[in-house]
């Protein structure tokens, strides 16, 4: 059986979400929407734009877990950030699906951080218990509509100046009870009053987020340029952005995203390659130079023992001893 040089090809689908956990009350929103993952949630991303949060079972109380999902403003043309009320922007749309039947249902609120720190939150959002369930939520961009913050003075004054200024729009999701629970949410889409799209974005990691506030001091994506995502910082001949997406270390030229055979056996090939939370990967495979590559894995997503040991596995039974063999590994 002949070794052989592995081809990775990466591809992407723009979504990006934070999760962090609390002991506190629901209602108070953090004071940052850029968070850290949390153990006890999982993000997983579908090529059709729209986010699954798994929330697992929990054992101690009160701490609960919760996953702020912003919308990726910054492949919406800058639409989702700025002046909503001269852009004639009159609300949010989007869908929420219950992925199993359960007896409570997560709480869900829309959040809006304005340029002038003051973050707003609007918890008039409908959500499902019924395994499979799209309930369509559109919020409107109005006070009378629920928007509220904590702390006092004039409200109205201060939602009219903020939603002129807006930063970040997303959703927060928060686990109720103390039993799994799974659901996705769809795509954002802006609307004006005649209910037309303005402007619609995917959601977007926090560790994305927070690597370009890091390096560069912003916290807008829509300023995250294409300069700097096509710099190469660590000289790799991979893009910060591809590595950021691919879950590698953009200023580690050691931290790469390449794949390795791990084991010759009588039974198969096993490969691995590096792998990220909410990561969905496909394997291909082709024996010798002159086939084609075929699809012989899709769906492959990391569990608890890949994320912790950094690497994904997968063994390709169906060789025989000839070789040489090729594989390719996407993330979708």
């Amino acid at each position: 059986m002949n070794t052989t040089r592995i081809i990775l090809t990466v591809t992407f689908a723009v979504l990006l979400a934070s999760c962090v956990g609390h002991a506190a009350d629901t209602d108070v929103i953090a004071p940052e929407l850029l968070g850290t993952d949390s153990e006890n949630a999982a993000f997983a991303y579908s090529p059709e734009g729209y986010v699954t949060v798994m929330f697992g079972p929990r054992y101690y109380f009160p701490k609960y877990a919760a996953a702020t999902l912003l919308a990726d403003s910054s492949v919406a043309s800058g639409v989702f950030t700025g002046d909503y009320a001269a852009n004639g922007i009159h609300k949010l749309g989007f869908r929420i699906r219950c992925e199993a039947d359960v007896e409570v249902a997560v709480a869900a609120s829309v959040i809006l951080q304005s340029a002038s720190g003051r973050s707003w939150r609007n918890k008039n959002v409908q959500v499902s218990i019924e395994n499979g369930a799209w309930v369509a939520n559109n919020i409107e961009f109005t006070l009378e509509a629920g928007w509220t913050r904590d702390g006092g003075g004039d409200l109205a004054a201060m939602w009219a100046q903020d939603i002129k200024n807006v930063q970040n729009i997303g959703i927060r999701l928060t686990q109720m009870g103390n039993l799994a629970q799974t659901y996705s949410v769809d795509t954002f889409v802006l609307l004006d009053s005649s209910g037309s799209v303005v402007g619609e974005a995917g959601l977007m990691p926090a560790r994305i987020m927070n690597y370009f506030t890091r390096v560069y001091g912003i916290s807008d994506p829509s300023k995250i340029t294409d300069e700097m995502k096509n710099k190469d910082s660590d000289s790799d001949g991979m893009s910060d952005w591809n590595e950021l997406m691919a879950g590698t270390d953009p200023e580690s030229g050691n931290s790469v995203f390449a794949a390795e055979i791990t084991e010759f056996a009588d039974d198969g090939i096993t490969i691995s390659w590096p792998c990220v939370l909410g990561g969905e990967y496909e394997l291909l495979k082709r024996d010798g130079f002159d086939s084609e590559f075929v699809v012989i894995q899709v769906g492959l997503m990391p569990n608890a023992t890949h994320l912790a040991n950094g690497k994904m596995e997968f063994k390709d039974s169906f060789t025989v001893d000839k070789g040489p063999y090729l594989y390719k590994v996407i993330l979708k």
